[in-house]
């Protein structure tokens, strides 16, 4: 999952998915992740101080 709005990269199964803000729409995310049936795959965790580093690393893969 990213919020970044450049191109898809080239990750087996992945499908880019424009969404609107809604507060009932996430509710309905947080409870299909509660529930196991949508699960996302984390590979690095960065601090909010290294968002640029995060994005250059990303942009790099």
């Amino acid at each position: 999952m990213s919020i970044s709005d450049d191109p898809l990269l080239n990750v087996p199964g992945a499908v880019k998915s424009y969404v609107q803000e809604s507060k009932r729409d996430l509710a309905t995310l947080v409870e299909l992740v509660d529930a196991g049936r949508l699960r996302g795959r984390v590979a690095e965790h960065h601090p909010v101080t290294a968002v640029r580093t995060a994005h250059e690393r990303l942009a790099a893969a």
